[in-house]
């Protein structure tokens, strides 16, 4: 996870290195709590959650630039990761009813980054392969969700256009 490791399959791990947007940072913090939580901290580390995905979602990245938009999609994966498989009713609940702006997001970064020109630097690159793993991992795990919860993945249409190649 995210905020034990410093690492997630989807973040490339040097997409950041120059400027750490700050909904990475609360997701990095979290996670990190989240990590270590134990009984007596649970009720804290999930308020403390609660609230930083609220913030986030709250946020309209429609007329965000796509590093922002990027960052944000992250930072919600990220949580919903968490709140999805954790176990707790009411962490997959609030993740839930978050779904649709995991899902627009997604479609938005992944129309958005079309017009992005071939990469010309390496940071280029990082950042469009970031994109690219990020549609992705978001689809699968919008799909992997729904045959866990249903029995059927009912995603099947946005996974069946998954970016596999290295142009969105």
């Amino acid at each position: 996870m995210f905020g034990c490791s410093r690492k997630a399959p989807f973040i490339h791990q040097r997409l950041y290195d120059i400027y750490l947007p700050a909904c990475i940072q609360d997701s990095f913090a979290v996670s990190a709590a989240y990590c270590t939580k134990t009984s007596a901290t649970e009720d804290m580390v999930f308020r403390t959650f609660e609230s930083k995905v609220g913030l986030l979602v709250q946020q309209d990245y429609k007329e965000a630039n796509l590093q922002e938009l990027l960052a944000a999609l992250q930072a919600l994966i990220l949580f919903h990761i968490i709140q999805l498989f954790d176990g707790d009713i009411r962490q997959r609940s609030l993740a839930e009813q978050n779904m649709d702006t995991l899902r627009a997001w997604t479609v938005q970064l992944k129309v958005r980054a079309t017009e992005l020109p071939p990469p010309f630097t390496w940071q280029e690159w990082i950042f469009e392969e970031s994109v690219r793993r990020t549609v992705i991992f978001s689809l699968m795990l919008d799909g992997l969700f729904s045959t866990l919860k249903k029995g059927y993945c009912s995603n099947v249409k946005g996974l069946n256009i998954l970016p596999f190649a290295s142009k969105i």
